[in-house]
């Protein structure tokens, strides 16, 4: 058999990693300069951003982890008063109140309309913004190791299937990718050579995911259920298991809500994604409370309450969302609702 010359050889190696090292490092320049937007959230894990944004970032469990340090927490309510109430907000932005004033939120007209005199009601606003229920589940266990709550409050949206993973100075949330075993989008590329260029070349990682196609959602739905939101609601629960909860499931705000009612129960085109079944499913096996607010808006005029057409409502839309969650929050607590 004939030696190969290992000039060729070294050739046939060198001249494609030069090749390669070139487009990367030209293509590195171009995104650097250019910036463009990438086509999944990303969180940055400079300190300084978390600063100006008023987030502390953290890692926990292997979760990239960031908690509001605005306040609307409200964590020393009820501190001095062993007789108080507790409830958990717990949810993304929409829950947050991102666009409103604190005392504009659902949160804070709770716990203002629901406290007298002889019994004080504290309502905990640890929903944060871009999250989903993976770190939304950890901030619920550390209320309720604080706060022994009496009842918890929890939004679903688009958003609650997210999932991030730490590449150089940035979490992506990669959910909507078929990914291996360390998290990274999986390509043509070999897994080593394609997890090496992922984790190290902003360049490459904008290709991929600017480029690969996204998964079934119906099918990643289904799994982030069974494998994600079933464990985790349990772990929950295990805390405190007589506690009830009571999951909303939030709503676009771009059609009225009357319509999107109806076109979420038939199953109309992109409506159906919200009725989230295999999460459903989950909470009615464990026999836990869900609202449907488009269903429960019903007739409010959809232009009036919202701060976008994406999902954040402005201070109307809070108060609203507030009458309708008073009465079932003052049920659960065993409160005699207040005229």
């Amino acid at each position: 058999m004939p030696s190969i010359d290992r000039s060729i050889l070294f050739r046939l190696i060198l001249y494609p990693l030069i090749l390669l090292t070139l487009t990367l490092g030209a293509g590195e320049v171009i995104l650097k300069y250019l910036n463009p937007p990438m086509r999944t959230q990303m969180v940055s894990l400079d300190p300084a951003i978390a600063a100006r944004e008023e987030i502390a970032l953290d890692e926990e469990e292997g979760v990239l982890l960031w908690r509001s340090m605005t306040g609307r927490d409200n964590l020393d309510c009820g501190a001095d008063d062993a007789s108080a109430l507790h409830v958990l907000v717990l949810g993304d932005s929409i829950a947050y109140g991102s666009g409103v004033a604190h005392k504009d939120t659902f949160a804070f007209m709770l716990e203002e309309q629901l406290s007298t005199n002889s019994q004080k009601v504290c309502v905990h606003n640890l929903a944060v913004p871009g999250t989903g229920f993976i770190q939304q589940s950890l901030l619920a266990l550390e209320g309720m190791e604080r706060h022994s709550p009496d009842l918890i409050v929890w939004t679903l949206w688009s958003s609650t299937i997210k999932a991030y993973s730490i590449f150089g100075n940035m979490g992506h949330d990669l959910s909507r990718f078929d990914t291996d075993e360390e998290g990274v989008p999986e390509t043509v590329v070999p897994g080593p050579l394609n997890r090496l260029l992922f984790r190290f070349s902003a360049f490459y990682r904008y290709a991929v995911i600017t480029l690969k196609k996204e998964r079934d959602m119906a099918v990643a739905w289904k799994e982030f259920a069974r494998d994600e939101f079933g464990p985790r609601l349990d772990r929950v629960q295990k805390l405190k298991p007589a506690m009830p909860m009571l999951f909303v499931n939030s709503t676009p705000l771009d059609t009225p809500f009357a319509t999107q009612a109806y076109r979420r129960k038939e199953g109309h085109d992109r409506w159906g994604q919200y009725n989230r079944p295999y999460l459903h499913a989950e909470l009615k096996e464990r026999n836990i409370a869900l609202l449907q607010l488009d269903e429960a808006l019903g007739d409010a005029p959809v232009t009036e309450v919202r701060v976008d057409k994406c999902c954040h409502f402005n201070a109307r839309g809070m108060e609203l969302i507030a009458d309708i969650l008073r009465p079932r929050v003052a049920s659960l607590l065993n409160l005699a609702e207040q005229p």
